[in-house]
């Protein structure tokens, strides 16, 4: 409603309820306990809620002690020494009907705490304990949840927030129907998806709900760079990109004056006025009945409004509350018809573990009218169908459900079989079968490998093939440290494992007995997450464990294995959800193997060439760092390698001497060949043996089951057999004398600038572990040392490349062939590679830089030079942030959000491309950024570049408008699912004849991962942060979105 200069402005939300239909309409209302303190008529207080117009209020806000962890009064002289909560409590004597609530969070709150609180189960003991005898203690009906939000790094959040977020939700939700109150937990939670899929579990949280209140405003805001209305009802033509589905109003407004113009949005049905250059967007009478009308038409139930204290409650403009009024008559009569909601199935694998306490589950009191809605509408069939699901599936048991008893039983109850189990949901037990062949775990309550349950028929605790790099998929095992029966000490070494990086060793925290060895050492390609050992409590016999079903033991690959094939066929290890193999299969006759070259005799060491990429397929010696008959020391240099990415120093982790070169300096070989021969320190190392065959044969396409496989030529996930395994270090690394050990505790060493000698070890004989130099860093209380880089080798040569020569007229053109160097081999592999398997789609926009410009200058006029690439890289990182459906991986067939942003920047040199990476490059500065790339361009032209800070990566950006390339399109560079190509910056007219500069971004998207508004959605944000680049110099868009008085 509108008259004269009275504007009229609440925000009107949605608001969906778990509660059952045919139940009268909710009108939710939020009081704002700071209104107290406007001045003048805009001062309002408890006495002024309508209490008649609403069904529920909620007292906004109180807070969490991040000392204590319980509940913090926000403003404790009003809230309880002036009484404010015990009166708000009293409007029910008047309005006997009218619940109260008490709201926790808030933006002001901001996220970090929230995060911190969530992520510690103590923390969330403790707080909830406060959060009952608050509710006690002032009287409420409820209990509101506004974090804003979970999982939004912009707030302080967390990757982990997401699921900590379920697990207090669960507790909350136990600790209240324990007390047999009735009290309400309701739910504030944002309208973005993006939002929704960085922090909340969605179904799982509805169903501990009473109410989930949809904040559907500040749509619009000073980053769309207009003025528009901030909550339209229906999407208008003018509607793009992200601002379909995120729209808010922007400027600061001056009191309307008498020539103010209103109008109507017929579209979005939404009011707004102006005047010269003003502008503002509202709410009034008419704009309110359509979105009423559309609650009732969308069958909701009912609605919610931010905040009453901004309805014209003193009745300046005609009658008081005009707003509210419109809101209580339009859902008068209205009762909740029936409907249901439809939402996408919770991958088992997404969604947490419930969680558990010593508390009873107690049936609610609440009202009767509650439905828990994880039931199906329709009974389930149940059918001997054997085939596999991803979830586990509910059913309801007419017989069975009914003899749980929910009210003296935790929220889980195991069933007679071992695949199944029931949930106890307010007091109600819902049958869940596990999927895909796994079993109950009653100690961890989630469906699990049958080796990991505690039930009777599983015995023995398994080992798993671990996850030791980001990228890693299958390991294998090169040697165990351990022998059945041998006594495992709290951080014990019990095997070294190949990785795709490098080879790690494999530490446990438990103190336990190796009782099965299940797959040998040798045996590759062994999937992360395989059984590979069983261990056995101390004081149990380890002679005793029992096998799982389908799973044999591999025994480990020797040199007899490997050349000719075993008489009978064993089958490999398998995880529970591989079938057993055929019989057919297991007794067809195997062809023969491939053959590696020839182990030495005894004392004799073969060297192969190290895969020291994960892309790696050969090498070439720049420089031997050892003679022949030279001694060698444990972690000792002993050449320098050109990789396909850099120059990397090859070390040796065992002592003896340097025999042969196999591979002069300049020449090149592939992974796995043969390069060098070294003998233990007694022999004659002139008397050595030289293989016939030093390359590896090719491996046949389809490895016969039970037959260990040599590794494919190239792509060698193990080393041959009789070759050290080799480490990677930099140039800089100097080789450090002493104890044995791995990458993990040497770059420990460098990083605090120690030595070996100083620490003792506790693993095997001459073992120093990772454990150990962390326990002593600790107990000297030693800091990093700033990291030192050493200049290339000098002996380094670059490829000749011929000059063009002059060819006279009339004479045929002449050719010469030049040699295509090894990682311009490796990124021809790659890119052809991307192009064949990425369907790749493209967008593109232009962005203004006249601003970027005018600030480079003023920054340029003060010594600090900043790139545009800088300014692109920063906004590009908080783009990612805003759209993290941008910041993924694509992966055996799964797309992998990231949780930071890692941004490779395309750096060309002589011998192709390379991608060194700013790492999280949301929280640096453009100033840091732009040091860092510049450190990372120089050590890439300079062969200076370590694996870290060039594997890996989130988003790659490649920029050639510093060439002068106006526009082009780039290839995604895997498993990324974006590149961003930059062209250069250019004058035009604009339609007002002002001259600007526009410059090109194409984007080009894997159209597996990202949909076509997904990509339109991130450039929009880019664009608008390029073309206000105060955001990036002034911090975060989110902080100035929503400035606070």
């Amino acid at each position: 409603m509108t008259s004269g200069k009275c504007v009229l402005a609440p925000l009107l939300l949605l608001v969906v309820l778990v509660y059952a239909a045919n139940q009268p309409a909710r009108i939710t209302c939020y009081f704002s306990n700071w209104a107290i303190y406007r001045k003048g008529v805009g001062s309002y207080g408890v006495a002024d809620v309508p209490g008649d117009l609403c069904t529920h209020v909620i007292y906004s806000f109180i807070g969490v002690s991040n000392v204590t962890w319980e509940v913090l009064v926000l403003d404790p002289d009003l809230d309880v020494d002036k009484g404010n909560f015990l009166a708000f409590n009293d409007l029910r004597t008047k309005y006997p009907r009218l619940k109260t609530s008490v709201a926790v969070g808030g933006w002001g709150e901001g996220g970090k705490k929230y995060s911190a609180l969530v992520s510690v189960k103590a923390r969330r003991d403790s707080f909830i304990k406060s959060v009952v005898e608050f509710m006690h203690k002032y009287g409420f009906d409820g209990f509101d949840l506004d974090w804003e939000y979970p999982g939004a790094s912009d707030r302080g959040g967390r990757f982990s927030d997401k699921d900590n977020f379920f697990y207090f939700v669960e507790e909350i939700r136990r600790a209240f129907d324990k007390e047999k109150k009735g009290w309400e937990l309701t739910i504030a939670v944002p309208m973005a998806k993006f939002r929704l899929d960085e922090g909340y579990h969605v179904p799982e949280i509805c169903r501990n709900m009473d109410a989930v209140h949809v904040m559907a405003y500040d749509l619009r805001g000073n980053w769309a760079g207009f003025a528009d209305v901030h909550s339209p009802l229906y999407r208008r033509p003018h509607d793009q990109w992200a601002y379909e589905k995120l729209n808010v109003i922007c400027t600061r407004l001056q009191a309307p004056g008498s020539n103010w113009t209103q109008k109507f949005d017929d579209i979005g049905k939404v009011p707004y006025m102006y005047q010269g250059t003003q502008w503002v967007g509202y709410e009034n009478v008419e704009s309110v009945k359509y979105k009423i009308d559309f609650i009732k038409e969308s069958r909701y139930a009912g609605a919610m409004v931010w905040a009453i204290d901004m309805d014209d409650f003193q009745g300046l403009c005609g009658d008081r509350n005009p707003l509210m009024n419109v809101i209580h008559e339009g859902l008068k009569g209205y009762n909740v018809p029936e409907k249901d909601f439809y939402t996408t199935p919770t991958p088992e694998w997404a969604r947490p573990p419930s969680t558990t306490d010593n508390v009873q589950i107690i049936q609610s009191t609440r009202p009767s009218t509650y439905k828990p809605t994880e039931l199906s509408t329709q009974k389930p069939e149940i059918t001997s169908s054997t085939e596999e699901t991803d979830r586990s599936t509910p059913s309801i048991n007419n017989g069975e459900t009914d003899k749980i008893d929910c009210e003296n039983n935790d929220k889980f109850v195991p069933s007679k079989n071992c695949n199944s189990y029931y949930e106890c949901v307010h007091g109600r037990a819902v049958k869940f079968t596990c999927p895909n062949k796994l079993i109950w775990n009653t100690k961890n309550n989630v469906c699990d490998w049958p080796q990991n349950a505690d039930r009777e028929e599983f015995q023995g605790k398994s080992i798993l093939m671990p996850s030791l790099s980001p990228t890693m998929e299958k390991g294998t095992i090169v040697k165990w440290f351990k022998k059945e029966g041998d006594k495992i000490e709290a951080g014990d070494a019990v095997a070294d494992i190949q990785t795709d990086k490098a080879v790690v060793t494999l530490e446990l925290e438990d103190e336990s007995i190796l009782a099965k060895i299940i797959v040998g050492e040798g045996i590759q390609d062994i999937k992360v997450g395989s059984l590979i050992a069983l261990t056995v409590d101390v004081d149990e016999d380890w002679k005793s464990v029992e096998m799982p079903d389908n799973v044999s033991v591999t025994p480990p690959v020797t040199a007899s294995s490997i050349t000719s094939p075993p008489s009978s066929s064993t089958s490999p290890p398998s995880s529970p959800t591989s079938p057993p193999s055929s019989p057919a299969s297991s007794s067809s006759s195997p062809p023969s193997p491939p053959s590696m070259p020839a182990q030495g005799p005894p004392g004799q060491t073969n060297i192969g060439m190290p895969a020291l990429s994960p892309t790696m397929t050969s090498g070439t010696i720049v420089k031997w760092l050892k003679k022949e008959g030279e001694k060698i020391e444990p972690g000792d240099a002993v050449a320098e390698i050109q990789t396909d990415k850099a120059v990397m120093t090859f070390e040796i982790e065992d002592e003896g001497i340097f025999a042969k070169i196999l591979v002069p300096e300049g020449s090149q070989a592939e992974v796995g060949e043969l390069i060098a021969i070294t003998v233990e320190k007694e022999m004659d190392w002139k008397n050595v043996v030289v293989p016939t065959i030093t390359k590896p044969t090719a491996t046949p396409e389809v490895a016969p089951v039970g037959v260990p496989t040599a590794p494919p030529v190239g792509v060698p996930t193990a080393p041959p057999v009789g070759v050290p395994t080799p480490s990677v270090a930099t140039p800089s690394a100097p080789s450090i004398p002493g104890q044995v050990y791995g990458l993990a505790v040497r770059r420990l060493l460098e990083e605090y600038g120690l030595k070996s000698e100083e620490i003792k070890g506790t693993g095997r004989p001459n073992r120093l572990l990772k454990s150990d130099v962390l326990s002593y860093i600790q107990t000297k209380n030693i800091k990093k040392i700033a990291p030192k880089t050493a200049p290339p080798p000098k002996d380094q040569k670059k490829p000749d490349i011929p000059l063009k020569k002059h060819v006279p007229s009339g004479v045929p053109s002449t050719y010469q062939d030049i040699p295509v160097s090894n990682i311009r081999s490796i990124i021809a592999k790659r890119l052809g590679e991307s192009k064949r398997t990425i369907p790749h789609s493209y967008a593109t926009i232009d962005i203004k830089i006249d601003k970027i410009n005018e600030i480079r200058k003023e920054l340029k006029a003060d010594g600090i030079n900043i790139s545009i690439n800088d300014f692109i890289t920063k906004a590009t990182a908080h783009a990612l942030v805003e759209c993290p459906f941008i910041n993924t991986l694509y992966k055996n067939d799964q797309i992998i959000q990231m949780p930071k942003v890692d941004i490779s920047i395309a750096v060309a040199i002589e011998s192709g491309l390379i991608t060194p990476i700013v790492f999280d490059a949301t929280a640096k500065s453009i100033l840091d950024i732009s040091k860092n790339i510049k450190e990372l361009a120089e050590k890439a032209k300079t062969g200076r570049l370590k694996p870290e800070e060039f594997q890996g990566g989130t988003f790659s950006i490649s920029n050639l408008g510093m060439f002068g390339i106006k526009q082009f399109r780039a290839i995604i560079n895997l498993p990324q699912t974006a590149i961003l190509a930059v062209g250069s910056g250019r004058e035009e007219l604009n339609v007002t004849l002002q001259k600007v500069t526009n410059m090109s971004t194409s984007l080009s998207y894997d159209r597996r991962a990202i949909d076509e508004d997904q990509a339109a959605d991130f450039l929009a944000v880019l664009k608008a942060m390029l073309e206000d680049p105060s955001f990036l110099i002034a911090g975060r868009l989110r902080a100035l979105r929503y400035a606070q008085d």
